[in-house]
């Protein structure tokens, strides 16, 4: 007799310890997901916390005194006042025939001197002590250049050197002979004196006592 078959057997069903390890486990792993991403985002609070960017436009503005100043700036601060014992290059009667006139930048228009009354073949002299730095031609006229230090140095022109670029020079040293013909741009002839302090031109005036007389010419058309 063919024994009886038995029924399909029934899938067993899970006991419940093992119902309730698995949500857990799932939790678990579900929590560890969420702890890496954070931490990855967010600095250890035992590390060093990353600087903030600097603001960009106090980062970049100039301060009162810091290097940004103009050299105009630094000139005019620099230039001295009346008395300063710088002696007139050319003997008397003198007289200025045109003044300084500052830029309004380091290469507006101007007038970076001013022109004093002397006849060609005039004695020049140096206004001061210092070291020439510069005789010879620039742009069609004659021109002598002293260093006096500090930041300060006279031009003259148009002059006909009578001393070399490295000659020693004093105050009252004659350094050259005002030139005539094309170089002047005065009518009756002058000498252009400019003076720089810390590379910007200054009113070259208050390094001199008062001349004996000016005599503003107008400028023409």
């Amino acid at each position: 007799m063919t024994p009886p078959l038995l029924a399909s057997p029934v899938p067993c069903e899970t006991p419940p310890w093992q119902r309730d390890a698995a949500p857990r486990r799932r939790v678990l792993r579900a929590s560890a997901i969420v702890v890496v991403i954070v931490g990855s985002l967010v600095p250890a609070v035992s590390g060093t916390v990353p600087p903030v960017a600097a603001d960009v436009t106090s980062a970049s503005a100039p301060s009162a005194t810091g290097g940004s100043s103009s050299a105009l700036d630094r000139a005019a601060a620099a230039t001295p006042g009346p008395g300063s014992g710088w002696l007139w290059p050319v003997a008397s009667p003198r007289s200025v025939l045109r003044p300084f006139d500052a830029p309004e930048h380091e290469y507006g228009a101007g007038h970076r001197g001013i022109d004093v009354g002397a006849r060609p073949g005039t004695a020049v002299a140096s206004a001061a002590a210092g070291v020439v730095t510069f005789a010879g031609p620039v742009a069609g006229r004659s021109v002598v250049t002293v260093d006096h230090g500090g930041g300060v140095v006279s031009s003259f022109d148009p002059v006909v050197p009578t001393v070399a670029r490295g000659t020693a020079v004093s105050a009252g040293t004659v350094i050259g002979l005002l030139e005539a013909g094309e170089a002047m741009h005065c009518a009756d002839g002058c000498l252009h004196v400019g003076v720089r302090v810390q590379g910007a031109y200054v009113d070259p005036l208050p390094f001199f006592a008062p001349p004996e007389r000016s005599v503003l010419l107008p400028l023409g058309p």
